[in-house]
């Protein structure tokens, strides 16, 4: 059997399968047999999928409205629940693995799916106007790197701003770095046998902060004083130099 349609972002599952999507369609191939894909073997969702992504909980699949999660060892007899989160996904680059929980680009923000648990990571933090006004989020390419979540956006002028979610540091959680380098080609790529990070940015390939001092944007939620609040000092905590 062959696929019905297009096959698209085929990837390997655990149990020695390989899934797939089309439309709305999961499909699944037979245990150890990548060229068999019986139409038995597939899954309906109720809206257009833009991307999947195999964890250790299952494969993820994220649509045009609500994502899914699609659980099972063997390809006849897997099963799909729709996840309790109203977001769809808006640029299939965006999507990365943070080591079992899947982190995507929504209309309102960064969506983090582990399991079957859901959260809008961003909520609290960045809002749905300043999401979609300052971080393009369709543009979204991202790359997942020592523990780190980067999401590159087109600002507007190529390729030159990432945001970068740290989920181990929930103290500033999210930054903005600012490259000198523009582009409308843009690319990542990490390397596990170097232990480096390389993106592309026109014609030519870069290690990801070596040699160059980024510049970070750091911003943070609106604080209410009480009325009648006179301020006399502060304090300010950094890893690096701050000017």
């Amino acid at each position: 059997y062959s696929p019905d349609g297009p096959l698209k972002a085929l990837v390997s599952m655990a149990g020695g399968f390989f899934a797939g999507f089309t439309g709305k369609t999961v499909s699944f191939s037979e245990l150890f047999l990548p060229h068999a894909w019986p139409p038995q073997n597939s899954l309906v969702t109720e809206s257009d999928i833009v991307a999947i992504k195999e964890t250790t909980y299952g494969l993820v699949v994220l649509t045009t409205t609500r994502p899914y999660i699609v659980q099972g060892t063997d390809p006849n007899a897997m099963s799909m629940v729709l996840l309790d989160i109203d977001q769809a996904c808006v640029s299939k680059r965006s999507v990365g693995d943070m080591g079992g929980t899947v982190i995507y680009a929504s209309p309102d923000g960064l969506v983090g799916i582990e399991g079957e648990k859901t959260r809008l990571l961003t909520e609290g933090v960045i809002t749905r106007s300043q999401w979609q006004s300052a971080y393009y989020p369709s543009t979204m390419k991202s790359a997942v790197f020592e523990g780190r979540y980067y999401a590159f956006f087109d600002s507007g002028s190529g390729y030159n701003k990432a945001l970068i979610l740290d989920v181990n540091n929930p103290s500033g959680p999210i930054s903005v770095v600012n490259f000198t380098y523009t582009s409308s080609n843009f690319a990542s790529h990490t390397s596990a046998e170097d232990d480096k990070f390389f993106y592309v940015a026109g014609a030519q390939l870069y290690e990801w902060g070596a040699g160059t001092n980024l510049s970070v944007n750091w911003k943070s939620k609106k604080f209410f004083t009480p009325i009648d609040s006179h301020l006399v000092w502060g304090r300010v905590l950094a890893d690096a130099d701050v000017d």
